[in-house]
């Protein structure tokens, strides 16, 4: 049963954090620079509120699957919260062509973890929470290589200026 409950929840956790991720790395970020921190933990009342009565609501409804669906709804309106305060209160634009890319990019990967046949490996169940992270990963990765080709290109060309730099010292 906790296999079964892991991979049902494991895709919707990935979004979660992905949401959130996106979050704490723009719209926080650019209230913190702003030195209004007060909005901040404005939004993160409102997370907590919202994820924690999301949980208890999807516990009691629909089990751990339920209650991941309802931390994910919590999250979504923390995001949607702070993002608003970030363009309302700061002026800040949305980076559409980013949002769609890692948005595409993270359905991919919860689309290859809904539909993995991991489960029918036959490998132990440590082997194949391990295994369902890492495709996770790996798919995610290969998402953004495809939708970020030129930042490909970019890290290739830093990375042979380092390289050569190297040889010549």
């Amino acid at each position: 049963p906790f296999q079964q409950v892991t991979f049902a929840v494991l895709p919707l956790a990935a979004i979660a954090g992905a949401l959130r991720n996106m979050r704490v790395h723009t719209a926080d970020q650019v209230i913190i620079l702003f030195e209004q921190t007060n909005y901040n933990v404005l939004v993160n009342v409102v997370e907590v509120i919202a994820t924690v009565g999301g949980c208890i609501l999807g516990l009691v409804w629909y089990g751990l699957p339920g209650a991941a669906a309802g931390c994910l709804a919590g999250t979504i309106v923390g995001v949607v919260f702070c993002y608003s305060v970030a363009i309302v209160r700061f002026g800040l634009p949305l980076p559409w062509d980013h949002i769609a890319r890692l948005t595409a990019a993270t359905c991919v990967m919860a689309l290859a973890l809904a539909n993995a046949p991991i489960e029918q490996a036959g490998l132990g169940r440590a082997a194949q929470i391990v295994a369902q992270v890492g495709l996770g990963a790996l798919v995610y990765a290969a998402a953004l290589v495809v939708l970020y080709p030129s930042a490909l290109r970019l890290g290739a060309r830093k990375a042979a200026g380092a390289r050569s730099e190297e040889h010549t010292s």
